[in-house]
Parts: C-alpha cells; sequence; structure tokens
C-alpha cells in the first residue's frame, strides 16, 4: 500500500483503515496501536502477542476484558 493511503486514513481518523494498511504491510506494531486507538483491543492484543510485544498485549488484553489471555 502505498504511503499516500495510510495518510488518508490517519487524516480522515480511520484507525481501523490504517491499522489494515500498516497490517498489511507487515508493520505489526503500528497496526495494533492503530487498532487500540479505535477501541479495537482484542485486535491490538493480538498483533502485540504476534509482534513479540509482551507487555503492550498484556495491556491490550486487560482492556479488552480478556484477562485469562493476559495472563
Amino acid at each position: 500500500m502505498s504511503g499516500k493511503s495510510k495518510i488518508w486514513a490517519l487524516l480522515k481518523r480511520d484507525y481501523v483503515a490504517a491499522g489494515d494498511l500498516y497490517y498489511r504491510s507487515g508493520n505489526l506494531a503500528k497496526a495494533a496501536e492503530l487498532y487500540a486507538r479505535a477501541g479495537n483491543y482484542g485486535e491490538a492484543a493480538r498483533l502485540s502477542t504476534e509482534a513479540g510485544l509482551v507487555d503492550r498485549a498484556v495491556d491490550y488484553y486487560l482492556k479488552a476484558g480478556s484477562p485469562r489471555q493476559a495472563q
């Protein structure tokens, strides 16, 4: 995806669309951050886990209301 698409999605404050674009480009950490900004903490936690960002994943799982997965 082009950088222009990412910028446009961010300017529109469409954090899910921007997260999708970053995910497709392989930037899992940025995608997780954007999903969290959109309130999609479950997806943010999953991507953070996949990216090896355990502390961040635990935080997102707790915000998602999934304390068992945070363990």
